[in-house]
């Protein structure tokens, strides 16, 4: 199986996966549905080998120009067309409800929603199930990492490492570049820290949404319970995530754990003070969920909620935006030898 143009030298038909004259959409969604049981990480292994090796090889090693998505990055952008609506007195007719932190009505945290400009269904799919859920939020225009240069705040390279012991479907000591994808959506989410950092009206929390992860209608009385549950340092409260290491979970209260390593960046919620550590912390180094893990959630009082009513929209599992290096250029060969077995099943043939 020939992973990408770094590996083989090759040039396939854009759109083309793995030499077979399909798009990966197709392949990813027939084995899904020959194989329900197919565990999630070939699929997102299959998600990862998405991207045409022509398009890939070009956005690696090019140097585009600035574009209007570097220029919103650099200028930070504030609130955007769908911003915060302002909050309602107690008891006004039809209001949506107002909830607070520790008693405080003023304290409802925003949540600034990371969706690209590209993306138009994402940020409706986002706002319709926001506006269910009876929340305030706001679109942040997320960085399309083909058409922005490397920015100082994202390290370019990192090694797998660490990464290795919790992912066990890539090798260890690889030493990789971030794919351009992985760049955008790291410096989407420290825009996001730094506005946190530098705003005079957050003053306590403020949560951060992927476009692709949908809230249930409960969530936003479900997002009041856990920050109002969580002890008083907590610095970073995971909602949506992979746990990494289960056996590690220490029950804080019912509905709360102290988590072991926590991937995913989909739904999370910062304090102002810990938006100052990260920025302090810069850069980013490797995929920005994997470098918190690794760098940060030692260093800060990190939390999670169980079984948060919210989850990935099911429409785009296969329409992932990010090609994750690690996967694309690290996998475990026992990864490749399943999805070549995959396919004989499929097309009776390697």
């Amino acid at each position: 199986l020939k992973i990408g143009p770094r590996h083989t030298g090759r040039r396939r038909r854009p759109g083309a996966v793995m030499g077979w004259g399909l798009k990966p959409l197709q392949v990813a969604v027939w084995i899904s549905q020959a194989h329900p049981l197919l565990s999630k990480t070939y699929q997102h292994a299959l998600d990862d080998l998405r991207t045409d090796a022509k398009a890939l090889r070009a956005d690696l090693h090019k140097d585009p120009p600035i574009t209007p998505a570097t220029a919103a990055w650099d200028g930070l952008p504030a609130a955007q067309p769908h911003a915060l609506a302002a909050a309602p007195t107690s008891g006004q007719a039809g209001a949506p409800r107002v909830w607070g932190l520790r008693g405080d009505p003023s304290a409802a945290p925003p949540i600034f929603v990371v969706n690209l400009e590209a993306r138009k269904d994402r940020w409706q799919a986002a706002s319709d199930a926001l506006t269910a859920a009876d929340v305030s939020f706001q679109r942040w225009p997320g960085v399309d990492g083909r058409a922005t240069r490397l920015h100082p705040d994202v390290a370019n390279d990192y090694n797998t490492t660490w990464n290795a012991v919790y992912d066990k479907t890539i090798q260890g000591g690889v030493r990789l570049d971030l794919t351009p994808s992985e760049i955008g959506c790291a410096m989407s989410h420290v825009g996001v820290w730094r506005r946190i950092n530098s705003s005079q009206e957050i003053k306590d929390w403020a949560c951060i949404l992927e476009d692709d992860t949908t809230l249930e209608p409960s969530a936003g009385g479900a997002l009041a319970e856990v920050l109002e549950a969580v002890p008083t340092n907590a610095d970073l409260v995971y909602l949506v995530y992979a746990d990494m290491a289960p056996a590690q979970d220490q029950v804080v209260v019912p509905g709360v754990i102290r988590p072991g390593p926590v991937f995913w960046t989909r739904f999370y919620c910062i304090t102002k003070s810990a938006a100052s550590k990260l920025v302090a912390t810069l850069p980013v180094q490797g995929p920005v969920d994997v470098w918190l893990a690794e760098k940060m959630q030692p260093t800060m009082h990190v939390y999670a909620a169980k079984d948060f009513p919210a989850h990935q929209n099911s429409n785009f599992t296969y329409d992932s935006d990010i090609v994750h290096s690690s996967h694309a250029y690290a996998s475990k060969p026992e990864i490749l030898d399943k999805l070549r077995a995959q396919r004989r099943i499929l097309f009776g043939h390697d």
